[in-house]
């Protein structure tokens, strides 16, 4: 793993807002994609996420604020129960042969997919195996074509676990797909660390 240097909590929203803005696994209380749900709420996407500037001060709150309502994230709810308010950020690129050893974080979904191990590359290894919920071998599989014909994606988002490892917060899909495609290339990655890591309700 290769430290590209420190990264700002906005930079992590934006990366998390872009990863998920078209993803079908995530869907609103109506069924709709983030990109869909922020157009009927009045936002454009292109601007404020696909090509998001970190530099404004009014954009950075709106997307927390986005980000607070779409999965909890500073009000201690959904996947962002339990997070530290302190985590530091950093920028990192992973070699595609430390991808699988990544831990998924500890939910249901994940865990019955990898296995008490919760490693990467045990989840990519039971693709198409094991049933796991919300279509997630059908995702996987679907992406690892995509990564297969070069399709870039944007940072995967990991926690460093009390144990040094790594627990990934956004992006179980992609870094299962690396895995299974498999990708040629290095990954970039946000890491967020905090002496309170432990408390997040996902850590395990």
């Amino acid at each position: 793993m290769q430290g590209l240097g420190p990264a700002t909590a906005d930079e992590m929203v934006l990366a998390f807002l872009r990863a998920e803005i078209d993803s079908p696994r995530f869907r609103s209380s109506q069924g709709l994609l983030l990109r869909e749900l922020l157009q009927q709420i009045g936002y454009d996407p292109n601007s404020l996420i696909d090509s998001g500037d970190i530099g404004c001060a009014q954009a950075n709150a709106v997307r927390r604020d986005i980000l607070r309502q779409w999965r909890g994230y500073g009000d201690d709810k959904l996947l962002f129960a339990g997070m530290p308010t302190d985590v530091a950020w950093r920028r990192a690129r992973l070699q595609p042969d430390e991808i699988g050893r990544l831990q998924y974080c500890n939910h249901p979904t994940w865990v019955k997919l990898s296995g008490p191990s919760r490693l990467v590359a045990d989840g990519a290894a039971n693709i198409g195996k094991v049933e796991a919920q919300d279509n997630v071998c059908k995702h996987v599989a679907q992406l690892a074509i995509r990564v297969r014909l070069g399709e870039r994606f944007p940072e995967l988002i990991l926690v460093q676990a009390l144990g040094g490892g790594f627990i990934v917060l956004e992006g179980h899909t992609r870094a299962t797909a690396y895995v299974l495609a498999p990708v040629r290339v290095p990954v970039e990655a946000l890491i967020g660390s905090s002496p309170g890591i432990g408390q997040w309700a996902f850590h395990g």
